[in-house]
């Protein structure tokens, strides 16, 4: 097992060393042998859905084209932590000799350097910057065009930023291309101002919106932090449990309170809009995600007119289907979920389509928007969530893994692409609160 860089000297040199992975940790893991001057002849991976053709100018194979030489090569694997074991079963299922781990604390010392490397210098030469401001979520920085004091910035999530910079390096964001091509989707949206250590006590806007902060009794405590005035706490899934955390719950009148655990904060945004109080504006913060918007700047943009106020969008890459069946759907859902709106909701199909390939998805489910907006979202959003929900139910299919919530973002971001030439939209930064 490699516990620090010096192990690696200690590694037999007359085998053919392949790193398996092709991702951020084995590009450190060839560079530190590189140094103590150990070749490389390859990296090796069990799929090549995502991964790239070559790494460093050398081949990325396919762990079952190298069965034949199974017994001879030295592979290194170089993966994060929780994937390791998956890996290192696989490798022996298969018959692979000559096999070396990195510890749990040498490779998150690795992903740690990574990440501090990144927030300043992975994006150098490709024309965009990283910054890592306060208050942004753990693991993600802000993207924005370098030299751009002003315009559109996207939030990313610092372990795609390799992917990220071989696109911009490729030339395919050339001349503020990343900037053209979200306005062409999602029109041109205005800027508000930064909030900086603001003391949240001004005028206050609540005659004109009802924005709702989404709670769960699960939830784990957050640093002290006084909510302005307008904000009302309501608690998501409160049919789950006999704990009451807020004066408002999403289980009375026509509520899916029961499916919080599939719907996750859209079974709070269900009561809202069929129980909430109307007014001008609706809105939706979570516990911990806030829009960073001061309320004196709340109320200009409604005095402005502004329909819609979102979180600064985010960056996906290779593409936002890529993304969320990666990571948070079964690809069934989206699949299904591409039906439903065809057979459902089929004006909105073709845009579907394009988000499915599209870079830019709206985050999180938290927005301020008009009313009557936010009416028409719902009735896009749920007849079919709600449509899916029931064929998993008729299939004695039980989730419980906040599906339903994450294909809530997918449809809001279409319904808001769809539309976005008919919106007023302003953006501000997500607050993200420890």
């Amino acid at each position: 097992m490699i516990t620090s860089d010096a192990d690696f000297k200690r590694i037999d040199r007359t085998r053919s060393i392949f790193l398996y992975g092709a991702k951020s940790i084995a590009n450190t893991v060839y560079n530190i042998l590189e140094e103590n001057a150990c070749p490389v002849e390859g990296f090796l991976v069990s799929r090549t859905l995502g991964n790239p053709d070559s790494v460093k100018g050398l081949p990325v194979r396919l762990v079952y084209d190298m069965l034949d030489r199974k017994k001879e090569i030295c592979t290194i694997v170089a993966v994060l932590p929780r994937y390791r074991k998956e890996v290192v079963e696989q490798l022996l299922q298969l018959g692979f000799s000559n096999i070396i781990t990195l510890s749990d604390r040498y490779a998150d010392e690795l992903k740690r350097q990574l990440d501090e490397e990144g927030k300043f210098r992975f994006m150098e030469g490709t024309g965009y910057i990283l910054e890592i401001p306060e208050g942004v979520e753990n693991a993600h920085g802000i993207l924005r065009r370098q030299g751009a004091a002003q315009g559109l910035k996207w939030r990313v999530d610092i372990r795609t930023l390799d992917q990220l910079r071989a696109a911009a390096l490729s030339g395919q964001w050339k001349n503020d291309g990343l900037t053209k091509e979200y306005e062409q989707l999602y029109g041109v949206p205005e800027q508000c101002p930064e909030v900086l250590n603001e003391s949240r006590n001004p005028a206050d806007p609540q005659e004109a919106a009802s924005v709702y902060v989404v709670k769960c009794h699960v939830d784990k405590p957050i640093k002290e932090y006084v909510l302005p005035g307008y904000l009302r706490e309501i608690q998501a899934g409160a049919a789950l449990t006999e704990q009451r955390i807020c004066a408002c719950a999403d289980n009375t009148g026509d509520n899916i309170s029961h499916k919080n655990r599939d719907f996750s904060e859209a079974s709070a945004i269900y009561w809202i809009w069929k129980n909430g109080i109307r007014k001008e504006y609706t809105g939706v913060y979570h516990y911990r995600r806030h829009l960073d918007i001061s309320a004196e700047e709340l109320r200009r943009q409604m005095e402005k007119g502004t329909e819609l106020i979102n979180t600064v969008p985010c960056l996906m890459y290779p593409s936002n289907k890529y993304f969320f069946v990666t990571r948070f759907i079964y690809e069934y859902d989206w699949l299904l979920m591409m039906e439903m709106i065809h057979r459902l909701k089929p004006e909105y199909y073709e845009t579907a389509r394009k988000f499915e390939s599209g870079h830019f998805y709206l985050a999180n489910n938290i927005f301020v928007m008009k009313t009557e907006w936010f009416d028409r979202m719902c009735g896009f959003v749920f007849p079919i969530l709600l449509e899916i929900d029931r064929q998993y139910t008729e299939r004695n299919i039980e989730r419980q893994d906040r599906y339903a919530g994450f294909l809530f973002e997918i449809l809001y971001s279409v319904f808001v692409m769809y539309h976005a030439k008919e919106m007023k939209i302003a953006y501000a930064d997500m607050r993200y609160l420890n």
